[in-house]
């Protein structure tokens, strides 16, 4: 092996590898394309065709399933490296809205101090006019003159927390699951992340296997296979169910 066969199997990046994934696109199509013929040649009583067509579907089904494994390292394997690159990217973008963050607290910190100040002032400003009116009021009293007639100004009606955005909380996104067809495993399927770049990574490269079943799961699992029930018995059943329905004397299932 030359040192640039053996730099492009370490990386992974020789031609092969990546054509892999377009080589197992055309063999299914193939396939498909061979099980038509072998239909076509099957309604036409072509022995020899169907020899052929079948020789070459038994070919492409062993190619497929070499292909199917070789593809699935290569998935796997550009899945790992976009997740590396994107998570790089995540550091560099979570960086730069973290700054952002730090600003916009930093202004709202300073919008907050003005408001207080304004507030203060605006208070300052009615406790004058409180004094002011007093001070007329005392002088017209005592010299009997007439109040000068002075504009009433109304207390501030502004809810200022309620007119005003509530600040966030922490909140945990909680990983999403999912169960296998048969309701005895899960494994993590990543929506709680739906519309990410990231998911869509995960999504490309498939989600991770669910665990093997244990030994007494695949027990479990043969039990309900095999037990299958009576067909005269469950036809019976059923007539019995509809003639109960039917209010048809004797009709019904005896439970016990």
């Amino acid at each position: 092996m030359t040192p640039s066969e053996e730099v492009s199997d370490a990386t992974g990046e020789s031609n092969e590898r990546e054509n892999v994934i377009d080589l197992l696109a055309a063999k299914r199509e193939a396939l498909v394309a061979a099980e038509k013929d072998y239909k076509v040649c099957k309604e036409m009583r072509d022995q020899e065709g169907m020899s052929i067509a079948g020789r070459l579907k038994d070919a492409l089904a062993v190619i497929i399933n070499e292909l199917e494994t070789e593809a699935a390292v290569v998935v796997e394997a550009t899945g790992r490296k976009e997740a590396v690159d994107r998570l790089r990217g995540i550091k560099r973008a979570y960086g730069s809205v973290l700054t952002e963050y730090q600003e916009d607290d930093g202004r709202v910190q300073q919008a907050v101090a003005a408001l207080s100040e304004e507030i203060t002032a605006l208070n300052a400003r009615a406790r004058k006019l409180e004094a002011i009116r007093a001070e007329a009021a005392a002088l017209s009293d005592r010299f009997s003159l007439p109040v000068p007639i002075l504009g009433t100004v109304a207390e501030p009606r502004y809810d200022v927390a309620s007119s005003l955005p509530a600040f966030w909380q922490y909140r945990a996104v909680r990983p999403s699951f999912e169960q296998c067809e048969h309701n005895l495993r899960t494994r993590r399927d990543y929506t709680e992340i739906s519309g990410s770049p990231g998911y869509a990574i995960i999504t490309k490269a498939g989600l991770r296997p669910f665990r093997p079943l244990t030994e007494q799961e695949k027990e479990v699992l043969e039990d309900k296979a095999e037990w299958k029930p009576d067909p005269v018995l469950a036809a019976a059943a059923t007539e019995a169910t509809a003639l109960s329905q039917l209010r048809v004397p004797g009709g019904g299932v005896a439970r016990g």
